[in-house]
């Protein structure tokens, strides 16, 4: 049911990488960066099959993506390897809100189809064999 236009999913070989989801029946597209986070001084070959998957929503100022996260601290602080996925926000939007004006995010009308895509995007993600479905966390502030 989707597809992917650039760039592989391949997570255990991907330590970085931008994409864009696209559900082939609906036409939604998610553009997004993915990196695989490593505990620091645990070598990539004894990556768990399935790992924690944890989608990043950046907040105020921000475009989204992985720019503004601190991936290396947070390897400082983690036990095990996860998958960190970040969206990019859509031009005119407040994520999930039709206003990208400064108070957008008071004034801006729900936009149920971009919700869907999200909502898509995330499933599709949660379905790869490197991904623990049963250990997908939402991330995110002022969004």
């Amino acid at each position: 049911r989707g597809c992917i236009k650039t760039c592989n999913m391949v997570i255990q070989d991907l330590r970085f990488g931008a994409a864009e989801y696209c559900d082939t029946r609906t036409d939604r597209t998610v553009k997004y960066e993915v990196k695989l986070v490593l505990p620091v001084g645990v070598p990539a070959s004894r990556e768990p099959s399935a790992m924690p998957l944890v989608v990043y929503f950046e907040g105020l100022g921000s475009q989204g993506g992985l720019r503004d996260l601190d991936v290396e601290r947070l390897s400082a602080a983690i036990e095990q390897p996860f998958v960190v996925a970040a969206p990019f926000r859509r031009k005119g939007t407040w994520w999930v809100l039709d206003n990208a004006s400064e108070w957008g995010f008071c004034d801006g009308s729900l936009q149920l189809e971009v919700v869907d895509a999200y909502l898509d995007w995330i499933m599709w993600l949660s379905r790869h064999d490197e991904i623990d479905r049963d250990w997908v966390s939402l991330v995110g502030y002022s969004a």
